[in-house]
């Protein structure tokens, strides 16, 4: 491996990034060859032009202000195998389908109600992540290289396989249902201190789940959307992350937790209160959590990487 990178390929990175007349970053130069040096050995079954994954990679680091810690972290194998097939590189394409082949053809064949075949799945797929649509360039660019990337590519299925069972099969994933019914304030005609939550605290209780999700980082409001919407196992989703199905299960657990405790925070705030009625309330939303998500989970899987987000330790 070099010492010290080519003073012309430094500058495609910065002019890339969007700051090549800033001032110099210290190790700057060691940083990016140690990036080139694990992407090649990392992916080693094709060659791309330097100057062009340089270019390719300061994209992704505009705006990145501790720029050599993020280097040292960043997936520099996937990214490379990314950038190439964005390029269209023939090589990284083969080497793509090799890599994430069975993780397509797993999903689909566990979806019994998608109704199409593996082939045209990952046809539609492949159309997806490499093919520059509606003057936007291709989804692959939206990896940057933080997690990895099959971590990415599997959040990608998931939201396909879904579309599929959206438009081929009658799924109610949405249904309208008031905000009180969501917070677990059901059968209330059987309870009249319920209902009397329910008509007296309606527009409290609406703001308070609104709020509730707002605090939760995308991956816990994907954690919550494929558990309680579209009924994934622990096992799945512990496939889908790539990591340990007991560290999955401690994410979820987390990710109800944090949805709950905001929701009661930003309902005693608005009520300035801790009433019996609101403990019953506070009560039915921990009873009913299934209910609580079906209008604000029910929409695609979101984009993780595109900040910061909290993964926790596996």
């Amino acid at each position: 491996m070099a010492q010290v990178l080519d003073e012309s390929l430094l500058r495609e990175f910065l002019t890339a990034r969007g700051d090549d007349a800033g001032a110099p970053v210290p190790g700057l130069g060691k940083a990016l060859e140690g990036v080139l040096y694990r992407a090649r050995v990392q992916e080693a079954s094709f060659e791309l032009p330097a100057a062009g994954f340089l270019r390719y990679l300061g994209e992704r680091c505009s705006g990145i202000e501790d720029l050599i810690e993020h280097l040292k972290a960043m997936h520099a194998g996937d990214l490379w195998l990314a950038c190439g097939c964005a390029m269209g590189q023939r090589r990284a394409l083969v080497r793509f389908q090799a890599r994430f082949g069975p993780d397509i053809d797993m999903a689909i064949a566990r979806s019994n109600n998608a109704n199409i075949s593996a082939e045209d799945f990952r046809q539609h797929l492949m159309s997806k992540l490499f093919v520059a649509a509606d003057g936007l360039p291709p989804r692959i660019t939206e990896y940057n290289g933080l997690g990895s990337l099959r971590g990415w590519i599997r959040i990608t299925i998931v939201r396909q396989v879904i579309d599929f069972v959206r438009h081929n099969r009658r799924r109610d994933l949405g249904h309208q249902v008031d905000e009180t019914e969501m917070l677990g304030l059901r059968a209330v005609e059987a309870d009249p201190e319920l209902a009397y939550v329910r008509n007296t605290y309606q527009a409290e209780l609406r703001e308070a789940l609104k709020e509730g999700f707002a605090t939760l980082t995308p991956r816990e409001r994907n954690l919550l959307r494929l558990h309680l919407i579209h009924r994934m196992s622990i096992d799945d989703v512990a496939r889908i992350y790539d990591v340990h199905r007991a560290t999955a299960h401690r994410w979820r657990l987390r990710a109800q937790e944090n949805l709950l405790e905001a929701s009661r925070a930003a309902l005693r705030s608005r009520l300035g209160t801790d009433t019996r009625g609101l403990r019953d309330a506070l009560g039915a939303v921990e009873s009913d959590l299934h209910i609580t998500v079906q209008r604000y989970l029910s929409r695609d899987t979101e984009d993780e990487h595109g900040g910061k987000v909290d993964e926790g330790s596996g």
